[in-house]
C-alpha cells in the first residue's frame, strides 16, 4: 500500500498514479546529469563547453556590475614596493645564512654538499632580486597613477560618456529596460567604426544618473604593478576595479584589492586576452617581461588593424620602454608608421599620463561637434 507521502508526491508532481517505489525514487537507478557532470566538463571532450563558459559568464558579471568601459593597466609582477622588497631581501638573505651555518655544523659530505647547493640556490634568487630594486619606487607611482585614472573616470564622467556616442559601447547597458520609466534609448545602428554592429550608448545625461562605470582599472589580478593598480583605484571611494587572472600553479589567487564580484580566474589566455580587451578604452603599460610584451602587443596589433576603436596608449617608464624596443628602428626599416609611434605617450609622470588621456577624450568630442556641424 503506497504510503500518504507518496501519494502526496505522485498527486503533485506525476500526471499519472505511481507504485510506491518510483513515487519514493526507492531501487531506480541513479542517474549522472550531463550539465553537472564534473567529469566531462574537465575532459578532452569538454573543452568546447568550458571555452564557452569563459566567453558567457564573464559577460553576465561585468554587465552585473554595469562595466562599460576599462582602462587596461600592464606591468611586471615582480616588482615590490620598498617595504615588500626589503622584507623579501632580509628573509632570503637570513635564509642563506642558516643554511652556510648548517654547511659549517654538518659532518658528513653529502650533507654539507646539500646545504652548499642551497645556500647557492638562494644567493641566486637575491641576485634576481636586486635587479628588481629599480622597480620600487615605479610600484608608488603605477599607484598613484592608477588612482587619478579613476578619479579622472569619476570626474570627468560625462566628457567620457560623451564619446560613446561615436564610439562602440558593446555591452549596451540598456538602462531603459532597468529602469522603464525613462525615455526610451536610441534605436541600434548597423555598424560601428572598424567593428561588429553594435547599438547606440544611453544618452549621457542618463548616464549620469544611473552608475555606469567606465573607465574602470583592470588588471591580471596579480602582484607587482598589477597589485599597486588595483590598490590605487580602490583607494578612490565608489571605484571599482577588476582583475582578470589566468590559473597558474604557483599563484593562489588574486591580490586583495580587486573588488567583489568582479576577480576573474580564467583557464585559457585567449579568452582573458578577449575580455581584457573588449571593453578597453586605454591603456598604461608598466614595465614587464614576456607576459606584459605579449599583451602590449597584441593590442597594438589590435588598434593597427582597427579591431579595437583608437584608444590611448602610455608606456610608463620612458627609459625602459625607448631600451628594450627599439621603436624608431622598427619605423626606419619601414615595418610599423611613425604615426603609429608618436600616438603613443612615453612618460614618466603622472600628470603627463592623465593629460595625454584627457587630450585623447576631448579630441574625440571635438571631431564628433564638427562632424556633426559640418553635416
Amino acid at each position: 500500500m503506497p504510503s500518504p507521502n507518496s501519494l502526496n508526491l505522485s498527486a503533485k508532481f506525476s500526471p499519472y498514479i505511481q507504485k510506491d517505489e518510483d513515487a519514493t525514487g526507492r531501487c531506480l537507478k541513479p542517474t549522472t546529469k550531463s550539465y553537472k557532470s564534473d567529469a566531462f566538463l574537465a575532459s578532452r571532450e569538454g573543452r568546447l563547453i568550458r571555452v564557452l563558459c569563459e566567453f558567457e559568464e564573464p559577460k553576465v558579471r561585468l554587465q552585473r556590475n554595469y562595466i562599460r568601459s576599462t582602462v587596461l593597466f600592464f606591468g611586471s609582477a615582480r616588482a615590490m614596493t620598498p617595504e615588500q622588497y626589503a622584507r623579501t631581501l632580509c628573509g632570503l638573505e637570513a635564509q642563506r645564512a642558516e643554511l652556510l651555518a648548517q654547511q659549517q655544523h654538518f659532518t658528513d659530505p653529502a650533507e654539507q654538499r646539500q646545504a652548499a647547493a642551497q645556500a647557492d640556490t638562494v644567493a641566486g634568487e637575491i641576485e634576481n632580486l636586486r635587479k628588481t630594486e629599480w622597480m620600487c619606487v615605479w610600484v608608488q607611482k603605477a599607484e598613484i597613477l592608477a588612482r587619478e585614472i579613476a578619479l579622472f573616470a569619476q570626474r570627468e564622467a560625462a566628457l567620457v560618456s560623451e564619446t560613446f556616442q561615436s564610439m562602440p559601447d558593446y555591452f549596451n547597458v540598456n538602462l531603459a529596460e532597468v529602469y522603464p520609466e525613462e525615455a526610451p534609448l536610441e534605436p541600434p545602428r548597423h555598424a560601428a567604426p572598424g567593428g561588429s554592429p553594435t547599438t547606440r550608448s544611453p544618452p549621457p545625461e542618463m548616464v549620469l544618473r544611473h552608475k555606469i562605470n567606465d573607465l574602470v582599472v583592470t588588471t591580471g589580478g596579480g602582484p607587482g604593478f598589477m597589485e599597486a593598480a588595483n590598490k590605487g583605484a580602490a583607494s578612490v571611494a565608489g571605484t571599482k576595479t577588476i582583475g582578470m587572472g589566468i590559473s597558474l600553479p604557483f599563484e593562489k589567487g588574486l591580490n586583495p584589492f580587486v573588488s567583489d564580484d568582479l576577480a576573474f580566474e580564467f583557464h585559457y589566455f585567449f579568452s582573458r586576452k578577449f575580455w581584457m580587451m573588449y571593453s578597453c578604452r586605454g591603456i598604461i603599460v608598466a614595465p614587464g617581461g614576456f607576459g606584459t610584451m605579449d599583451e602590449l602587443f597584441e593590442l597594438l596589433t589590435l588598434k593597427q588593424t582597427k579591431k579595437i576603436p583608437n584608444l590611448p596608449v602610455v608606456l610608463f617608464g620612458k627609459q625602459f620602454w625607448q631600451t628594450v624596443v627599439n621603436w624608431q628602428a622598427l619605423s626606419d626599416y619601414g615595418v610599423i608608421s611613425q604615426r603609429e609611434i608618436d600616438q603613443m605617450c612615453f612618460t614618466d609622470e603622472v600628470d603627463e599620463a592623465i593629460a595625454f588621456i584627457r587630450r585623447f577624450y576631448r579630441d574625440v568630442v571635438d571631431r564628433q561637434k564638427a562632424k556633426a556641424a559640418a553635416a
